[in-house]
């Protein structure tokens, strides 16, 4: 997702007068939490997506989404990433964790390592 789609789809989100739940990839879910954050929503924003394809063996889609819709339920006004039984409603100390196939929280230090063997890649 391009920063063009994350302004497309932040109009959409400020149009729908609901909550809305986003089934979105996770390589750059962070960076679309970030962005929708600053809309500052009166509604609840959930999004959710896979560690592994819907199409796999063993994938997370199906939970994920349960879970994401168990969230809208219960929380209130604001935006959420909903990941593996986890939710994160602060998005500058999460990673997604490709080693161990989950979204983390993490300290200041790791996220400068992180960044910094991201950047190498």
């Amino acid at each position: 997702m391009t920063n063009e789609d994350r302004i497309k789809l932040a109009q959409v989100v400020q149009e729908v007068d609901s909550d809305v739940l986003i089934t979105h990839g996770t390589d750059t879910m962070i960076d679309t939490a970030k962005e929708l954050f600053k809309l500052n929503s009166r509604h609840r924003i959930v999004l959710t997506g896979s560690m592994q394809p819907y199409l796999f063996k063993g994938t997370d889609a199906v939970f994920n989404i349960g879970f994401a819709l168990g969230v809208m339920s219960c929380m209130t006004s604001g935006i959420y990433i909903a990941m593996n039984g986890e939710v994160f409603s602060s998005f500058d100390n999460v990673i997604k964790d490709r080693q161990n196939n989950r979204f983390k929280r993490v300290n200041k230090n790791e996220i400068v390592q992180f960044n910094t063997y991201k950047n190498k890649q």
